[in-house]
């Protein structure tokens, strides 16, 4: 018995020792600049770069007002933080054993993400390669610039890999956001409908009392509860998926849209949308009205241009629906659900037939 302790003991007493010369001395088989990969201080990251073998490369920045992407926009949030808690908690697994080093050196060098991270004065602190997938360890095969030594790093208790939260597609870091304001900071809204103008309206707002005009109406009184209602939700509204594709845009820009959305703050600073029908695809759900009639555009889906028109989105009636609404709304004591949009595609509206998301 008192042999099988002692061999226990010299057991672990090795394995402590093992992993102390392998880890954390630069005496011994690696050096602590190979094995560099996260960084356990986040908040002293300045600028993320990321780039692949394609060619693609993204630069998220942090601004005063936020993460900016490649200097030219707002960079969404969510993954800016979960590329900060990757940089944190991610971990060296296993080195790459002898037996595989060459093939695991040579795929990483054939695809891999290149991922620098500088601090707050500008310095670069990490720079490393992330390579293919190590499913026996559910990781990735990664390399520190400079170094020889691969390793398989990944998030401990996470089943998945770290080269899934490195993003490198500009698209999908940008800010989704197309209308983001306080209802108490809106000095004007404009919702225009060029097919059914008279559901047109503007609403004005002075900080005390709401007015509503459009063509058949002049300063008539609203229901100031409802209005501060609809104004709450223009908070934060976020479209569904960017289209990277400027033809597809410029095509929507020769097009009348649906429904032209503006919104003006007490300083003058403007946010607008402009709406256009989907049209029906073999993909949408509802193809006929209750008549069985075929629609001709989709009930769930509208292409919006946004950010001065620059940018080509996809949204949803689902979080939009909300918006699409008619001076009648304000009247009521309470808000009623009639969508203008959803009610002129049911009476059969015509238009463009084109697919953009083909």
């Amino acid at each position: 018995m008192k042999k099988n302790l002692l061999y226990l003991g010299l057991v672990i007493v090795l394995a402590v020792l093992a992993w102390f010369f392998v880890f954390n001395k630069d005496s011994g088989s690696f050096r602590s600049s190979e094995k560099k990969f996260g960084v356990k201080d986040t908040t002293n990251i300045s600028k993320i770069f990321m780039a692949d073998l394609s060619g693609s490369s993204v630069i998220i920045e942090r601004g005063e007002n936020g993460w900016m992407l490649n200097g030219q926009g707002a960079a969404r949030q969510d993954l800016v933080t979960t590329v900060l808690l990757t940089l944190q908690q991610m971990e060296i697994n296993v080195p790459v054993a002898k037996s595989m080093y060459e093939k695991v050196v040579r795929d990483i060098a054939g695809s891999h993400t290149k991922v620098e991270v500088y601090d707050a004065k500008g310095k670069k602190i990490r720079s490393f390669f992330i390579g293919p997938v190590s499913t026996a360890y559910k990781g990735n095969f990664m390399i520190t610039e400079g170094s020889k030594t691969p390793f398989v790093v990944h998030i401990p208790g996470f089943d998945g890999f770290v080269s899934g939260r490195f993003v490198i597609d500009a698209n999908q870091w940008k800010d989704r956001t197309v209308f983001n304001i306080r209802s108490e900071n809106i000095r004007e809204l404009s919702v225009r409908y060029p097919r059914v103008p008279d559901s047109s309206f503007v609403l004005t707002s002075d900080g005390e009392n709401f007015t509503l005009t459009n063509q058949h109406t002049a300063g008539k009184t609203v229901n100031p509860e409802i209005v501060t209602y609809y104004f709450n939700q223009f908070k934060r509204i976020n479209c569904e998926v960017f289209v990277a594709d400027t033809y597809k845009r410029d095509s929507l820009l020769s097009e009348q849209a649906v429904c032209e959305l503006q919104v003006t703050d007490k300083n003058g600073n403007l946010q607008a949308a402009s709406v256009y029908y989907r049209p029906t695809t073999y993909r949408t759900k509802m193809q006929f009205d209750y008549q069985d009639n075929q629609i001709q555009f989709d009930l769930d889906k509208y292409y919006c241009l946004m950010n001065d028109r620059q940018d080509l989105a996809i949204i949803q009636n689902f979080v939009f629906g909300k918006l699409f609404v008619g001076p009648e709304f304000f009247y009521k004591q309470k808000p009623s659900n009639v969508n203008v949009l959803i009610e002129d595609i049911m009476k059969g509206a015509e238009g463009t037939t084109i697919d953009l998301m083909e």
